[in-house]
């Protein structure tokens, strides 16, 4: 999470809304810097007033006082959301649409006004993620991941404690993964050529390259053989982070499921599981709510097992949507808790349904960064953390340390690909009891707020995998 003052700009927003006496549907100025998608609102419909299914761009929906809403401020158009998704599912995801307003509307207004109809369920901004993490330009040295074996060795000029690692090399030792366990990673996307990453890539089994393009597994997602680019809305989820930073979601994929045993750079978690990109953030680091929530359908209807999110914003009542539906699919969803040095979990981490990570030293110390709270769950190495970048932006050496709660979370993401390839019976509630069982406990004994059940142990949790502990039980997410 890169921290530029994203919450001061909401609030200001807020504030706007509180004292404007604009009439509804007037044009806003445009802020320097946009908290939310311009000219788009995220819409979800009552069961009770839309039982079909919008046709993608209709500006009628039948409903009188919606169609009055949207003349008064000039909608360009109604898109489903999840247009692969029936309308009478039980999350409510066909029932959700993205509506298009001039670029320059007062979208707030158009929030509180449609949020107000008695045929909405909610209205939302479609909000921008950040993030989770802070790019460290340390030189790159050989022997530096000490967040999978931790020996004492020096790393940015502090000397490591022993054993305050995952223990990855014992867990090794029982799996490396499996290429069926797929990691799905919601992020910049995942750079193809980087010789660590280029061999880990998902396949889609039922998907061809067609020219023209076509969907050959009607799925809704034409010829996504690696995943999607939800960004651009093409199947080319190229990792072209440059802003603020660079190589968010390469570096993310590296730590989850690099290539092992190959001669080159880094070493994985889980080196034989494989990666499922889904690009929901562009060049900028900006991503929207939207996409991320589109992802994470994708994921669970296209073979994912874990969901991977190193980002994180306001509560949103659309990805919690989203999260229920890919939780009652049987996925597993991880998220960063942020780095805002203080107390208070970022969404979508702080979800009941999503397993909230912060991040430690090489002295299993709390990073400093990082965030805490009673929804906090592990804790994971997160401090200079080794791992891929693009290959284009070092060819020589394609590789840096980066700190963040965004690095600490596919940590977790690659320790629960290793157990389900140990026992791919277990079940996602299975998996969760297993992570938090057998965190190494820091901090005041049991469960506490910055360091949750404690640090993840790669090693104890694969030997539990064979026998489980009794599944956890969540309420359903929701703001």
């Amino acid at each position: 999470m890169q921290k530029y003052n994203g919450w001061l700009l909401f609030f200001i927003s807020l504030l706007f809304l509180a004292s404007s006496a604009a009439q509804a549907g007037n044009l806003s100025p445009r802020p320097a810097h946009q908290e939310f998608v311009p000219g788009e609102i995220i819409v979800q419909f009552k069961a009770a007033a839309l039982t079909g299914t919008l046709a993608a761009g209709v500006l009628a929906t039948g409903l009188p006082s919606v169609d009055a809403l949207s003349r008064q401020f000039r909608a360009r158009g109604i898109f489903p959301l999840f247009p692969n998704v029936s309308p009478g599912d039980s999350e409510g995801l066909g029932r959700i649409y993205i509506i298009r307003l001039p670029a320059r509307a007062d979208v707030l207004a158009a929030v509180a006004q449609y949020a107000s109809d008695s045929n909405v369920e909610y209205a939302e901004p479609n909000y921008f993620a950040k993030l989770a993490y802070e790019p460290n330009d340390s030189r790159y040295t050989l022997g530096e991941q000490w967040n999978l074996n931790n020996t004492g060795q020096t790393i940015n000029g502090v000397a490591g404690k022993l054993d305050a690692d995952i223990d990855a090399p014992e867990a090794w030792d029982t799996t490396t993964g499996d290429p069926s366990t797929i990691i799905a990673i919601i992020d910049t996307g995942i750079d193809f050529q980087h010789p660590d990453l280029a061999g880990q890539i998902w396949t889609n089994p039922d998907e061809d390259i067609d020219d023209p393009p076509f969907d050959d597994d009607g799925n809704g997602y034409a010829d996504d053989v690696n995943g999607w680019d939800f960004v651009n809305d093409d199947n080319d989820p190229n990792d072209d982070h440059t802003f603020n930073g660079h190589s968010h979601g390469s570096h993310v994929s590296g730590i989850a499921a690099a290539e092992t045993n190959n001669a080159t750079g880094v070493a994985g978690v889980c080196p034989n599981c494989r990666i499922m990109p889904l690009k929901v953030c562009n060049a900028s680091g900006q991503c929207s709510w939207s996409d991320i929530a589109e992802a994470i359908q994708y994921a669970a209807d296209n073979g994912a097992e874990i969901i991977s999110m190193s980002l994180g914003g306001n509560c949103n009542k659309t990805v919690a949507a989203a999260v229920n539906y890919a939780w009652n699919n049987g996925l597993l969803i991880i998220a960063a808790a942020g780095n805002g040095y203080g107390n208070g979990i970022d969404w979508p981490a702080r979800f009941r349904r999503v397993m909230a990570v912060g991040a430690t030293n090489n002295l299993d110390k709390r990073a400093s960064f990082s965030d805490y709270g009673a929804q906090l769950d592990l804790v994971a190495p997160g401090v200079s953390v080794l791992s891929s970048i693009r290959v284009d932006v070092d060819p020589l050496d394609p590789y840096r340390l980066f700190s963040g709660t965004s690095m600490a979370t596919p940590h977790v993401a690659g320790v629960a690909g290793l157990i389900w390839s140990q026992n791919q019976l277990l079940t996602h509630r299975q998996v969760w009891r297993i992570l938090i069982k057998t965190a190494d406990d820091l901090g005041p004994a049991g469960k506490d707020a910055k360091y949750g059940f404690g640090r993840l142990n790669a090693d104890r949790a694969v030997d539990r995998a064979l026998n489980p502990f009794s599944p956890i039980r969540q309420r359903k997410a929701s703001c």
